[in-house]
């Protein structure tokens, strides 16, 4: 009797183990099974997230945009605009038809090497030669306006540049203070003026090194500015061209973008 009472225990032992090694892996299973959708309940939750945050930034962004483009369109059909660029422009002519000698083109290369290079964010092999403008408007311009007594761009007291007063500087300190308002009020980076036929940069707020050089010929055509004018240049009225962020040399090789609509009289 005791023997087969041993037996029978034997038997449940065998059969409750046979039923434990049975149940073990299809608990794991079942657990396994159930991780794996949780995870992937989860990552779907996170994708939906991640789907909604980006629809709600790119209408944030063309909201943004589409703001730009209508603070521009009204600033160039404004008539002081108009005729800014019409001073402007003649006034850059002027400056174009002087001489500049050697010692003033020696005396910006100076500039650019001591006060503008060491801070270019760029590549160790870029040369100042490649940078300073050749046109004599161009050279004016930067010696004026740039390389003041040796001052870095954002140390040069740009309100009441100095005699002699030329046609430039008369239209310079008429619309200038109307101009950075417009940027300061608007916070962007800059504000520029184009004469369409030679693509020279006319007026500038931020006076960097783009500043009266020729977007079609100077050392800064395949910028983006660049890209934008040119797109502007044969764009009907009203239409702005929205050109996206690149490394921008004369603003130090910082990312730049840039919206430009044409200036119709």
């Amino acid at each position: 009797m005791l023997d087969q009472l041993g037996k029978g225990a034997r038997i449940r032992t065998k059969l409750l183990a046979l039923l434990l090694g049975i149940g073990v892996p299809a608990v794991a299973i079942v657990g396994g099974a159930g991780y794996l959708r949780g995870e992937q309940a989860m990552e779907h939750e996170v994708l939906a997230h991640l789907t909604s945050v980006r629809a709600t930034k790119a209408r944030e962004i063309e909201d943004y945009v589409g703001r730009m483009r209508a603070q521009l369109a009204s600033l160039a059909g404004g008539p002081r605009i108009i005729a800014a660029m019409r001073l402007f422009r003649g006034g850059y002519a002027e400056l174009g038809n002087t001489d500049v000698s050697d010692a003033e083109r020696a005396r910006l290369l100076a500039w650019y090497e001591a006060a503008f290079l060491p801070r270019l964010q760029a590549s160790a092999t870029t040369r100042a030669q490649d940078l300073v403008p050749q046109a004599p408007g161009a050279v004016r311009l930067q010696l004026e306006f740039l390389s003041a007594d040796g001052r870095r761009p954002d140390q040069v007291e740009i309100d009441a540049p100095q005699a002699p007063m030329s046609a430039y500087l008369a239209t310079h300190a008429r619309f200038d203070r109307l101009l950075r308002n417009f940027v300061d009020g608007l916070r962007y980076y800059d504000v520029f003026l184009i004469e369409s036929d030679g693509g020279r940069v006319v007026y500038s707020a931020s006076k960097e090194i783009d500043f009266g050089t020729s977007l079609l010929t100077g050392p800064h055509r395949e910028s983006g500015l660049a890209r934008a004018f040119r797109a502007a240049r044969t764009a009907e009225p009203g239409h702005t061209t929205l050109v996206d962020f690149a490394a921008y040399v004369p603003s130090y090789g910082a990312p730049a973008s840039f919206l430009a609509i044409p200036v119709f009289d």
